[in-house]
Parts: structure tokens; C-alpha cells; sequence
């Protein structure tokens, strides 16, 4: 079965997911609960490996099968990973930028056009120039 690493959004955004067609298992944890999932990619919350990661007994977090016509929506920093339980699954997603965390997702973008400690997206200077106007707006 196919699965996304545990994660929470490298660009600091709310998401949202519609789920179409197929079963989805979603594994969601609260920001706070950071220091028993140490560091992005570390566990697998399906199949922990509580020797190399003990701490991971003490989170709390929430597990739900996401089914045909069902959404799930995580606030920014939130942690999460996937699991598809069926041969095909479909799903409508969109990252969200809004009065709660669009601070957040400017300061991102402001390090990927410095690029200080980015990720590496190489935005155009062109691009970093519009953003700035986005976020003269923002302000």
C-alpha cells in the first residue's frame, strides 16, 4: 500500500482534502505534539518503530478513513501522513493561505526569494518582485 512520509507543510499552509473515490487513512497531529514525532519522514505512524522512536507512544493524535465524498481540513503545522487502503483513490486538494497564517507563508516565501534556509524553489526575480506587492497588500 502507497503512503506519504509523516509531514507537516513546508509552506506553512492550511489544507483541505476532498476525498473522491477510494479509502484514504489519515494520521493528524496537533503542532504541540512536535517533539514525539521527531523530525519529517522519521516515523512511519502505521508501523512505528517504538525502539528507535519510544517517545512516539506519548502523542496524541487522531486516525480517520477518509471516504467517497468526505473532506478533512488541518490547520498550518499540523502533521500528517497517508495511507491508500484502495487499488484507486482520488482526491481534490488545495493548500490555504488566510488571516491565520498568511504571516507564516510570507515569511517562507520571503526566505525562498533570499533564499536563506529555503527549499530550494529558485523562484524567478521576477517573482519574488509580484510577491512583494502580495504582500504589501497582506499588510
Amino acid at each position: 500500500r502507497a503512503s506519504m512520509f509523516n509531514h507537516h507543510d513546508a509552506f506553512r499552509t492550511s489544507s483541505w482534502h476532498a476525498h473522491i473515490g477510494g479509502v484514504k487513512t489519515w494520521h493528524i497531529c496537533h503542532p504541540d505534539q512536535s517533539e514525539y514525532l521527531y523530525r519529517i519522514g522519521d516515523i512511519n505512524v502505521f508501523d512505528p518503530d517504538y525502539e528507535k522512536f519510544p517517545k512516539f507512544h506519548e502523542a496524541v493524535c487522531y486516525e480517520d478513513h477518509l471516504q467517497e465524498g468526505e473532506i478533512v481540513f488541518y490547520p498550518s503545522d499540523y502533521w500528517h501522513q497517508t495511507l491508500i487502503e484502495s487499488d484507486i483513490t482520488i482526491t481534490f486538494t488545495s493548500a490555504v493561505v488566510d488571516r491565520y497564517n498568511y504571516k507564516q507563508f510570507q515569511g517562507v516565501l520571503e526566505m525562498e526569494c533570499a533564499q536563506e534556509d529555503g527549499f530550494g524553489s529558485n523562484f524567478e526575480d521576477m517573482t519574488c518582485t509580484e510577491l512583494q506587492i502580495c504582500f504589501d497588500v497582506w499588510d
